[in-house]
């Protein structure tokens, strides 16, 4: 099966050398290299939902979180989707940022704000170390009791959890894992 790259199925012309690159500059996902191969693709051309900076649309898309929305309408998305053998939704080789990394609140251990405010319950919950890629609970925050977000401690589970899915730094963890964990009660003992 011959797979197209997004400049070929969109008909951008921001492929290095396209029609259009002197007018709307080369396309990031045209250049990404570190995504070649990526659900069969040239560089990040099967992948470009995952590349900030892609022009999409009729405007530049910025980061994965704030575009992933529109990116799961896109027929290209869809296209790759259904073609690809192991579909990738974001490269498995990209870091994955922790909740205090994403939120900037400076409650790691060590962080500006620690002293203040208290290192994070987060930051330094181990039992939960390592689920959808963080560390302790950087990625899983919303799993773990006694989190500052929204500018106060939130609860269990039960009762921030509604809260928490409309928080960017969810969505993106959701979007960025294939197997994306909610709860640890979620994984199975192998």
């Amino acid at each position: 099966m011959v797979t197209q790259n997004c400049w070929e199925f969109m008909e951008c012309g921001r492929e290095p050398d396209g029609p259009k690159v002197n007018e709307l500059g080369v396309c990031l996902a045209a250049t990404d290299t570190t995504s070649n191969g990526l659900n069969a693709g040239t560089n990040a051309g099967r992948i470009c939902w995952a590349v900030a900076g892609t022009f999409c649309g009729g405007a530049t898309a910025g980061e994965f979180v704030s575009k992933m929305d529109d990116c799961v309408k896109c027929d290209f998305y869809h296209t790759v989707f259904n073609e690809a053998e192991n579909f990738e939704i974001y490269p498995s080789h990209k870091e994955r940022m922790n909740c205090w990394e994403f939120m900037k609140c400076g409650r790691e251990a060590g962080g500006p704000n620690a002293e203040e405010m208290g290192v994070c319950p987060a930051a330094i919950d181990s039992s939960v170390d390592g689920m959808n890629g963080g560390a302790n609970g950087g990625r899983i925050c919303w799993a773990v009791a006694g989190t500052f977000c929204g500018g106060a401690v939130q609860g269990e589970f039960a009762t921030k959890i509604a809260n928490c899915i409309s928080c960017d730094f969810y969505n993106q963890a959701l979007n960025e894992e294939t197997e994306f964990i909610m709860h640890p009660t979620d994984v199975k003992a192998s």
